[in-house]
């Protein structure tokens, strides 16, 4: 036995078609507000005339048979004769009728609604023979599901028995006419459901034109035209191009029924509506006079609307050559109202998933022959003078987009999944390969590295947080591809030191990867990621970052951001885990000392304290080279300085540093350990035993000799050691700092 439901109350004022634009706007207003208060007065007061009775037991009874009755004549015998006769009998001996609409099935839907759906005509004669009324409701009339299913022989059926084609309803089917939305409200009488037909009401001929089908639309327009006039948000041209119903675009256009000019409510042309679908559907509007030119009310062109909201992926190319041969390479730089150009429209099509398109054929050869087309339009517009550094109201150009993009894509950050960004990150890949190509192109006709982003990152400094945001685990499947990526944007100048924002914003990411890699368990994923930061700062280091940034401004030894590669590095001893987590840092710092670093210098002044010994009082600096940052840090975890590899890291700056700059940091660490009153660390004892045995073991002269080389070739290890006339047994040993 089919289960019934009551329905959903219609609401109280008739639909305004018919009428000019204005007294439609106002009279749209006033029946929501009527509505609203209607709704409030039933539920508190529940006195109303108008208050819709519920169906009577005797109505739900009789929707049931007919339910019943309606699909044995569906699924076993349509021409069932002596159903109709029942039905028709029951019918007339109920006393209540009026309410047999408002009895609906499981999905939602009343008798007349399903004979519709089944085409089901002999039934529906006999319930309209009887009262039911064509008209009524609020959700997928029986005109609008005939319109929708593409059945012109139930339209003209239904036309003849008093359907209105000017009703504008909502549609629910083919999905159950149930809440996709509730609303809630601290006052409980105003929490209401939402329907998906309480939005994007149409006209029935609307639901034709979606399914484009031309002869229901004739028919529609025949009965429609002579009597009523079209709503101001929806002329059927517009519906046409919108949905890419294109045989209705055919009749609508060669019937001269309808305005290639008129702007619908959405503030879209014709062709701005039909341009996604394709170079086909351009190609007609604009032959047949459509404006190339036109402007939508957010001032995006044609190009702009294409690459939005594109349907057949396979149509980028051919559709953006198509409209700038017609003329439209004379607006390829103009914004819209965000001041974005077409390419940063079209930035948002690299890595997109061709599957996520309506008209894919989901296969990896499409996908293939998609990401070749984006990369030869956006080729396509740089030819064509598209300039690829103009800045939207957002602070980006297209190649910080791109960049944006592809961050937001591969971030394992839980903060930016909601239900909202999820959808959007499965309608992507990560690709690094087209990334690589698209930033190639980009760059190489124009495209500025080194501007900054209204939140002030570069493209480098975008490319680092990307890095800093990949899931361990999956890191390792990237990493040449960021390599080739930061090469590729050093190669076309992009500058790690840009401006001082810039420098330190990238010594923090980095760093912060340092720190990322440090706390990981999986000792494999460790040393991946220590090896990938060593090859990011190698490059970066070659191509212009700072190591030896130095600032007037004086800090604490646990602040941070001081701008200093090594005092930041050496820092990073305060997340060590175990004693081996030494070794990583120590090839960190060893990377830096090779491409220039300069371990002697002090980043920043260091404020003088108070010292008293025994009768004295004065005042005496800590110094902040890396070194004492790094003594600091390490002097009162004893544990860590099992295996020796927390003094091999010492023992670089021993190595590498000036005989006068070591040992007053040495002596200061020492003394500093006992008297510094600032400081409640206790220095443990194997750590002063460490300092002693290393300010006792004069370094030997082929030590110092190293040292003199590093500062008469500035501390260009790696590009200066393999030019001198020494011995390969001798480079390596300057080049290694053993």
């Amino acid at each position: 036995m089919t289960d019934v439901s009551i329905m959903q109350t219609p609401t109280l004022l008739p639909q305004f078609v018919g009428l000019p634009a204005w007294p439609q706007r106002f009279l749209r207003s006033v029946n929501s507000q009527l509505n609203s208060i209607y709704q409030y007065c039933h539920v508190v007061f529940g006195t109303s005339k108008y208050q819709p009775q519920q169906p009577s037991d005797e109505s739900v009874t009789l929707a049931r048979s007919l339910f019943d009755i309606l699909n044995q004549r569906c699924a076993v015998d349509p021409d069932d004769v002596e159903g109709l006769a029942e039905a028709k009998s029951k019918l007339r001996e109920c006393r209540d009728l009026e309410s047999l609409q408002m009895v609906t099935n499981v999905d939602g839907y009343n008798v007349l609604q399903v004979a519709v759906i089944h085409d089901d005509r002999s039934f529906l004669q006999v319930l309209l023979s009887e009262g039911c009324d064509l008209n009524s409701g609020k959700c997928s009339l029986p005109l609008h599901l005939a319109c929708k299913l593409g059945n012109s022989e139930l339209v003209e059926f239904l036309l003849s028995h008093g359907a209105k084609p000017n009703l504008e309803t909502g549609m629910c089917y083919p999905k159950p006419h149930t809440p996709v939305r509730h609303v809630p409200s601290r006052f409980h009488f105003l929490e209401t459901d939402i329907y998906a037909c309480d939005t994007d009401q149409q006209l029935p001929m609307m639901y034709a034109i979606q399914a484009d089908k031309v002869d229901i639309l004739q028919m529609l327009m025949e009965v429609y035209q002579p009597k009523y006039i079209w709503p101001y948000h929806r002329q059927p041209l517009h519906h046409a191009c919108k949905y890419g119903a294109f045989q209705c675009i055919e009749y609508l256009v060669e019937g001269g029924q309808q305005d290639l000019h008129e702007v619908d409510d959405e503030g879209m042309t014709p062709l701005l509506h039909a341009v996604k679908w394709g170079k086909k559907f351009a190609q007609f509007l604009i032959e047949a006079g459509a404006d190339i030119h036109v402007l939508s009310s957010q001032h995006t062109t044609a190009l702009h609307e294409l690459y939005l909201h594109i349907q057949d992926p396979l149509e980028l190319y051919e559709t953006t050559r198509y409209l700038l041969a017609t003329g439209l390479e004379h607006d390829i730089s103009v914004t819209d109202v965000n001041n974005n150009t077409a390419l940063h429209a079209l930035i948002s099509q690299v890595n997109c998933l061709v599957n996520s398109f309506p008209s894919s054929r989901h296969s990896e050869e499409e996908q293939l022959e998609f990401d070749e087309q984006v990369l030869t339009t956006i080729e396509l517009l740089l030819i064509n003078n598209c300039d690829p550094n103009v800045i939207s109201n957002s602070g980006v150009t297209a190649l910080h987009k791109l960049l944006l993009s592809f961050d937001f894509v591969i971030s394992n950050d839980p903060t930016g999944i909601t239900l909202e960004t999820l959808p959007v990150r499965e309608k992507y890949k990560i690709d690094f390969n087209m990334l690589y190509l698209s930033l190639k192109v980009l760059l190489r006709h124009g495209g500025l590295p080194n501007i900054i982003t209204g939140a002030g990152r570069t493209s480098l400094v975008m490319l680092l947080h990307s890095m800093l945001n990949v899931e361990p685990a999956k890191m390792d499947d990237y990493v040449d591809g960021f390599q080739r990526c930061f090469l590729l944007l050093c190669h076309y100048g992009a500058e790690p030191s840009y401006s001082l924002p810039t420098h330190i914003a990238t010594i923090i990411t980095l760093c912060k990867f340092g720190h990322k890699c440090l706390s990981q368990r999986n000792s494999c994923v460790k040393s991946m990621m220590s090896d990938f930061l060593k090859s990011v700062l190698a490059i970066l280091l070659q191509h212009g970052l700072d190591s030896n940034h130095c600032s007037l401004r004086s800090r604490r030894e646990v602040e941070g951001d001081s701008g200093n590669l090594l005092v930041e590095l050496v820092k990073l001893a305060r997340f060590i885990r175990a004693p081996s987590d030494f070794d990583f840092i120590h090839g960190w710092v060893l990377t830096s000392l090779q491409w220039g670093a300069n371990p002697d210098i002090e980043p920043y002044p260091s404020d003088s304290i108070i010292c008293h010994s025994q009768s004295s009082i004065y005042l005496k600096t800590k110094g902040s080279q890396p070194v004492n940052q790094y003594m600091y840090h390490i002097q009162d975890v004893a544990p860590l300085f099992e295996g020796g590899h927390a003094e091999n890291l010492l023992k670089l700056f021993y190595y590498s540093m000036d005989h006068n700059a070591l040992y007053q940091c040495l002596g200061n660490a020492k003394f500093m350990s006992r008297f510094d009153p600032t400081s409640n660390r206790v220095p443990s004892t194997i750590f002063l035993k460490m300092i002693s045995k290393l300010m006792s073991q004069p370094r030997s002269l082929k030590q110092i000799a190293r040292v003199t080389i590093y500062k008469s070739i500035d501390r260009q290890l790696n590009l200066r050691v393999d030019k001198l006339p020494l011995p390969r047994a001798l480079k390596d040993y300057l080049t290694n700092v053993e």
